[in-house]
């Protein structure tokens, strides 16, 4: 009958222990959101469903130029003056315009010469022998890295310019060759924004009276954004 007391004994002593329980249990409520700053600070998993959040401060809209553009390029003018004079029609016209200026590589020259002497009286003495004696057209060079030498001549055409060498050589000279660089200055007329057909036709007109040389480009505009302005 022992085992039937100590039975009795271990039940009664799990219902103490589980009444015991429900007794302490606290129900803790839902932790406050932390405060910071005067705001306070949401979960990922609140805003992860239909809750949005609030944009941020709008800031300045930057409109981005277009660079796109197309503009209408004429010329190269006969010189400045006359781009000018172009320049003042079509903004009488209303058009926005104005006159670039680019710099070109033009064909070189072709420069037949005696190599500079020892100074310049060794160098008048030697022109005044080609010209006076041997009666070859001939100048001195005053200026530059030839300078105290003798020009024997200068050629657009190269196959010229080697055709006196050679014969100068056969005259017992030193005569050397050397290719001369060209740049110029060109003149255009830049007509900006794309042209509708009333307009494109008033600048037709205005070419035409002006009798304007060179060409006509359809280019973007960005790509004469570096182009030198003409005042």
């Amino acid at each position: 009958m022992r085992w039937v007391f100590w039975t009795l004994v271990f039940l009664n002593f799990l219902v103490f222990a589980a009444q015991w329980l429900n007794e302490n249990y606290e129900v803790r409520p839902a932790a406050e959101p932390v405060q910071l700053a005067g705001k306070s600070l949401l979960l990922l998993s609140e805003v992860a469903g239909n809750v949005a959040l609030s944009p941020p401060e709008s800031s300045p809209v930057v409109v981005a130029e277009d660079l796109d553009a197309l503009c209408l390029m004429v010329g190269p003018a006969a010189g400045q003056g006359q781009a000018q004079e172009l320049l003042q029609l079509l903004r009488q016209e209303g058009l926005a315009a104005r006159v670039v200026a680019q710099e070109v590589a033009k064909a070189p020259d072709y420069w037949v010469y005696l190599p500079p002497l020892a100074d310049r009286n060794a160098a008048i003495d030697v022109l005044r022998e080609l010209q006076q004696i041997r009666k070859i057209d001939s100048f001195l060079i005053s200026q530059g890295p030839l300078a105290n030498g003798i020009s024997l001549g200068l050629f657009k055409n190269r196959d010229a310019a080697v055709s006196l060498q050679e014969q100068r050589i056969a005259e017992g000279l030193d005569a050397r060759l050397i290719e001369v660089e060209r740049n110029a200055t060109e003149f255009w007329v830049l007509i900006s924004g794309d042209l509708n057909e009333a307009a494109a036709q008033k600048v037709n007109e205005l070419l035409v009276s002006a009798k304007f040389p060179g060409e006509r480009r359809q280019i973007y505009c960005k790509s004469v954004a570096s182009a030198e302005k003409v005042p």
